[in-house]
Parts: structure tokens; C-alpha cells; sequence
């Protein structure tokens, strides 16, 4: 588990989400770096010190084939089935 201090990145097209989730993070005390676009997210990893990824996986894009080269990911990133939470 994350602790106080992490920093997350959240990747989701949708912006109020974002928004939404970035708030209750840094109420936490997470640091968090917050994207639309899944190729702006691969180059916040690149260029931050990032401890954890909420990504939106069924997001526009994210299923493209540069998204699932896993050598674009850092070597610990686990990538988590997708869950069918808030898609009521």
C-alpha cells in the first residue's frame, strides 16, 4: 500500500474524475500528477519519480499497441485486470 508522500499518477479522459480522485489522494498526502492523454502519462513516468498508476483502462487510446509494450512501463509496474467499478 501507498503511503503518505507516494506519488501517484492518474491517467482518465475524464478530467472531473481526475479532478475528483486528486483530491481525495492529496487528502491522503500523496503527492499526485494527474494526465488525459495515456502518451502525456508514459512521459510523466519517464520524467517523475512516480510510486504508483490509477489508469483508466478502458479509457480512448489505452488499448492502442504502444500502450501495451510493456518496455515503455517501469520494471514495476503490474498491470491489474480491469474492474467493472463505478461502470454501473
Amino acid at each position: 500500500m501507498l503511503g503518505q508522500n507516494s506519488t501517484i499518477l492518474c491517467i482518465d479522459e475524464d478530467l472531473g474524475s481526475l479532478v475528483d480522485l486528486k483530491t481525495c489522494l492529496e487528502f491522503g498526502g500523496r503527492k499526485v500528477l494527474i494526465t488525459t492523454s495515456p502518451r502525456r502519462g508514459l512521459e510523466l513516468l519517464a520524467s517523475q519519480q512516480v510510486d504508483g498508476v490509477i489508469l483508466d483502462y478502458c479509457m480512448p487510446l489505452i488499448h492502442a499497441p504502444w500502450t501495451g509494450d510493456h518496455a515503455a512501463w517501469p520494471s514495476w509496474a503490474e498491470l491489474l485486470p480491469p474492474t467493472a467499478a463505478g461502470m454501473a
